[in-house]
């Protein structure tokens, strides 16, 4: 038995439980619930009321199991599957209100879950039916909506690949917008890069015809970092001689650049280009498969990549060999018209200096000749006089040089045979030479007449034997002198040292070769500039005046030496067409001052008659004046033309003779000979300058009644001259 109260609405209500019926109770639920154990326990876990007997009566205590002391602690609900014993059970609890006692129930798991089992499994079928349906659906709508146009987005690209454009399914578009807006995106970019692709092929075609038809001028290249290249354009080909396939991999046209400063700084332009410093143009010498030199301007950029990296070089080469020799041509021309201008202004200088000179040497030698003449002989003075006459001829030589230098140094041109010219001057010309020179004489016979100066030629003859004397100096050699005629074409004439080449003909040559000391390039260049010289006493007019009387002569002059094996000089005259100098009048040097027979020479006859003096130089014209009364003839003086026919014609039927110089101010000499004949055709005159004149009065020399007289002229000379007119 067991007694119990409890309070229900305030009200105190005790009872008494007989514990056997319970027990009863109990044990008729564990036969009408075959499996599920139902028993009670106290606060502590002491067994009240168990379907087994014993358990109550042994008062079995099982708060130590987890689900008792679980149930205890939390008196109601589901407590969970504990094992017990080796066997998995089901446990519930409930309190029993107004009590300690706690109710419990347990059950296998296995017995209660295999139900549960069962609906799980038709739960799991079910719900794989629906997923299946699910999947089925998905995929048949994803195939529509998302892998159609995922298949069609991926046909596009594999066509925009090749670079065509198709258009993109997007599918029904209900579900999936997105792809219908990726559509569009992907349209709109793919139709770009269409675009692009095709204005970049246009360009490439455009580039591609450019490159492989640049000319044979023009190469386009591509070098990775190593400077290996990996393109070359087919016009190399053209340019060059090899196709592009023999240079591909080649190191930095390994195998064609020629050595030397040009291609180092080549290389250092090409590492300067490669490092992202400012390219600049340079040039490279290359051989071109057939041997030859060809000079390149390249002209480089670097190729950058994605990120900015430098990798490689961009390059184009233009083929400047032609160019550069033609603009070294035109240097040299260049040099070659400032060296004749130049050349040509110190002749007009000389010319200048010379005939000015000139008159003052006239003025000097003709007052020497007579204090000459009128000094004792053996005194002195005399001999003082002498040497200062001497000088005077010197200077008076080299005034004629220097003339001869200028072009206007004519002054009686005839025809001449240079054979019997050179023949006849031997003596002088070996006079000249070193003892220790051998001379060998090649003259030709019958060689056609030239027109010129005997005296200048003489002077270019005797020139270039004292060059080429002082070329080999004490040493023993040979000079070997050559005349003959040759036939020259305008090619040949091209290498003239003269500033006008002549024209092509026949021509009539001296040449002069020795083995003597030779020149370099330098020295050959400058040889004719007037007053270079090598030599310790030179004075650089010797070669000067030679290339001068050659121009005025109209021919030309050729020049070949080489350090140490001599020089070979040749100069054409124009030869007279269809006449030989056999048996022919030649020329030679007169009309020169002449110390010996100036001297001394002179036995005045009495002159009679009047002789007018034209001259605008006071100490010429009063010397002139001074000599005819001394050779005893009566004067008129005039400093002009304009005087000079004035006079003329107040006393035409006295006057003799004219002196008449040619170069005054006013009315020149050959104006006032004009009227002067117009007055008077039958007046003798004799026409003076320092200058040459020859053309301006070639048809008066040809009349018996003029003559010509250069100054300097000594007293001699003009006696002759009076001799000659008056006779």
């Amino acid at each position: 038995m067991s007694l119990f109260s409890a309070n229900v609405h305030g009200k105190i209500v005790a009872g008494e439980l007989n514990l056997g019926s319970l027990q009863s109770y109990i044990a008729n639920l564990s036969q009408i619930q075959p499996g599920i154990v139902t028993f009670i326990t106290d606060a502590f876990g002491t067994v009240i009321a168990h379907p087994d007997q014993i358990v109550v009566e042994q008062q079995t205590n099982l708060g130590h199991l987890a689900p008792i002391s679980q149930g205890i602690e939390e008196h109601a609900g589901f407590i969970g599957i504990h094992r017990v014993q080796g066997a998995w059970y089901l446990f519930n609890a409930a309190k029993v209100p107004s009590s300690a006692w706690v109710i419990f129930s347990s059950s296998a798991a296995g017995r209660q879950l295999v139900p549960l089992g069962v609906a799980l499994g038709i739960f799991m079928f079910l719900l794989l039916f629906l997923l299946i349906a699910a999947v089925w659906l998905l995929n048949r709508k994803l195939g529509q909506d998302v892998s159609r146009p995922l298949e069609s987005f991926i046909q596009a690209v594999n066509h925009l690949e090749k670079g065509t454009l198709v258009q993109v399914d997007s599918g029904t578009g209900r579900t999936f917008v997105e792809l219908g807006v990726l559509r569009q995106r992907f349209t709109e970019m793919a139709e770009a890069i269409v675009r692009r692709e095709q204005s970049l092929r246009e360009s490439e075609e455009k580039f591609r015809r450019l490159i492989e038809n640049l000319g044979k001028e023009y190469f386009f290249y591509q070098r990775d970092v190593d400077e290996v290249f990996i393109y070359l354009s087919p016009s190399i080909e053209a340019m060059l001689g090899y196709a592009p396939r023999e240079l591909l991999g080649r190191h930095n046209f390994g195998g064609i650049i020629t050595p030397g400063l040009i291609s180092e700084r080549a290389r250092e332009s090409s590492m300067r280009t490669l490092e992202g410093q400012e390219s600049q143009a340079h040039e490279i010498e290359v051989r071109h498969k057939d041997g030859s030199i060809k000079l390149l301007e390249i002209v480089e950029v670097p190729v950058r990549d994605f990120q900015g990296s430098i990798i490689g070089l961009d390059g184009i080469a233009r083929d400047i060999t032609e160019q550069k020799k033609a603009n070294e041509e035109r240097l040299g021309m260049e040099r070659q018209l400032l060296h004749s201008q130049k050349l040509e202004s110190l002749g007009v200088l000389a010319g200048g200096i010379a005939h000015d000179f000139n008159n003052l040497l006239a003025a000097i030698l003709g007052n020497l000749e007579l204090a000459l003449h009128r000094s004792e002989p053996n005194s002195p003075l005399h001999a003082r006089i002498l040497q200062a006459f001497k000088a005077g001829q010197r200077a008076a030589e080299l005034t004629r040089q220097m003339l001869a230098y200028s072009g206007k140094g004519q002054f009686l041109v005839q025809e001449i045979d240079l054979s019997d010219l050179v023949r006849e001057n031997i003596a002088m010309l070996q006079a000249v030479m070193a003892k220790t020179v051998t001379l060998n004489l090649q003259l030709a016979p019958d060689l056609p007449f030239i027109m010129a100066d005997a005296g200048q030629i003489q002077q270019v003859t005797l020139n270039l034997i004292t060059n080429a004397s002082e070329a080999m100096g004490e040493h023993p050699g040979t000079m070997t002198l050559v005349t003959g005629v040759i036939d020259c074409n305008a090619q040949d004439l091209v290498l003239s040292r003269t500033q006008d080449k002549p024209r092509p003909g026949r021509y009539v040559f001296l040449e002069v070769r020795d083995s003597g000391c030779g020149m370099d390039e330098q020295t050959s260049q400058r040889l004719f500039d007037p007053f270079f010289s090598t030599k310790f006493t030179g004075r650089g007019l010797g070669m000067a005046a030679v290339l001068g009387i050659v121009q005025s002569h109209r021919g030309a002059i050729f020049v070949e030496s080489e350090p140490g094996k001599g020089s070979m000089f040749r100069v054409l005259f124009p030869a007279v067409d269809g006449i030989t100098a056999s048996g022919a009048p030649h020329g030679v040097l007169n009309n020169e001052p002449d110390p010996s027979g100036a001297v001394g020479a002179v036995q005045p006859p009495p002159g009679s008659g009047l002789i007018l003096v034209v001259d605008d130089e006071p100490m010429v014209r009063e010397l002139c004046v001074e000599v005819l009364r001394f050779l005893g003839y009566q004067t008129l003086q005039a400093v002009n033309g304009e005087q000079a026919v004035q006079l003329f014609c107040e006393h035409a039927h006295e006057v003799r003779g004219v002196i008449l110089d040619l170069t005054m101010p006013k009315m020149n000499g050959v104006v006032a000979l004009q009227e002067m004949r117009k007055i008077r055709p039958d007046v003798h005159v004799v026409l003076c300058s320092g200058y040459n004149e020859q053309e301006s009065i070639r048809r008066y020399l040809a009349e018996a009644t003029t003559s010509f007289l250069k100054k300097p002229f000594s007293l001699k000379q003009l006696q002759a001259e009076l001799e000659k007119m008056l006779a």
